[in-house]
């Protein structure tokens, strides 16, 4: 692999911001103590060698789908069309970005809040449910009036501007701003190497799977299979690296071009059935990969 191009730190007050996403969901395990005291005891084992947890709201539908929305929405559009930043939770989002990001947060969050409503409105009923599942693990302790289950269902996503190191006006004298000044400048420029890396290593583990399920195996030439997620996947990496370059790299805007033309008209049933098309897209591809920066991977 080649070495990276350097990255600069570019004043990108008016280019990206820091978007922090976050939700709460009310607890759907807890601990019984008396099945957990029965089964130690008749396993003769340490009153704290096992736990029985018991779920809830096990038989509940709404709630099942609750978490996996909550789950494919932070995998696969927050962390998906965003950059990492800082420690704290907060990740880069271009503002190219921005609208189609906003939006599709928007609808995840109408839909979380219209399971929210039907686990609710179906509360007395989903008690039932779980009466019924856990027999004599059953308490009615464990819940809660329904305003207070709502409560715990939050839904946070916050915008704020990205910072510069002009930001710092703290009376403290001259000397004393230019060495926080300086302080910021490093770490800006450290989060921006890093958001860069981020994109170039997903591209990376994107080529190298095409390159893997391109390859046939054994002398009988057998070809492997791939899900038609190799080329999507792929190409929504490559449509990063044209919004999300936010430090105007040319190396990874003329890689972006060159994939693009590797693979324009390239689809996953083309591959499946035409040799000369899958030869030649692994050659690009790899190609490609050996012309990725260094960074470690």
């Amino acid at each position: 692999m080649n070495t990276p191009t350097k990255v600069e730190a570019p004043t990108l007050g008016s280019s990206a911001m820091l978007v922090e996403f976050s939700v709460s969901l009310p607890t759907a395990t807890k601990k019984d103590r008396g099945a957990t005291a029965d089964i130690t005891i008749h396993n003769n084992a340490d009153s704290n060698a096992a736990t029985v947890n018991k779920k809830l709201f096990a038989q509940s539908k709404d709630l099942a789908e609750t978490r996996k929305l909550v789950g494919d929405t932070r995998n696969h559009l927050h962390y998906a069309r965003t950059l990492p930043w800082g420690d704290n939770g907060a990740r880069l989002l271009t503002t190219e970005n921005y609208f189609e990001y906003n939006h599709q947060m928007s609808n995840s969050e109408h839909q979380f809040w219209q399971h929210v409503d039907s686990f609710c409105d179906n509360y007395t009923y989903e008690v039932a449910k779980a009466q019924a599942s856990l027999g004599d693990m059953f308490d009615p302790n464990d819940y809660p009036h329904v305003e207070e289950i709502r409560s715990k269902f939050a839904w946070r996503l916050n915008y704020t501007p990205l910072p510069s190191a002009g930001d710092f006006r703290v009376d403290i004298g001259n000397e004393a701003q230019q060495q926080l000044r300086d302080d910021y400048d490093k770490f800006y420029g450290s989060q921006m190497q890093k958001a860069m890396n981020d994109l170039w290593t997903r591209l990376y583990d994107r080529l190298t799977k095409m390159s893997e399920r391109l390859t046939t195996d054994g002398e009988h030439k057998h070809k492997k299979t791939f899900r038609d997620t190799l080329v999507t996947n792929l190409v929504d990496v490559v449509d990063l690296l044209q919004t999300c370059n936010i430090t105007k790299n040319t190396q990874m805007e003329n890689m972006r071009m060159d994939l693009e033309d590797t693979l324009r008209g390239v689809t996953p049933d083309a591959l499946r059935a035409n040799e000369s098309l899958r030869i030649n897209t692994k050659a690009a591809i790899d190609k490609a990969i050996m012309e990725l920066p260094s960074l470690g991977i």
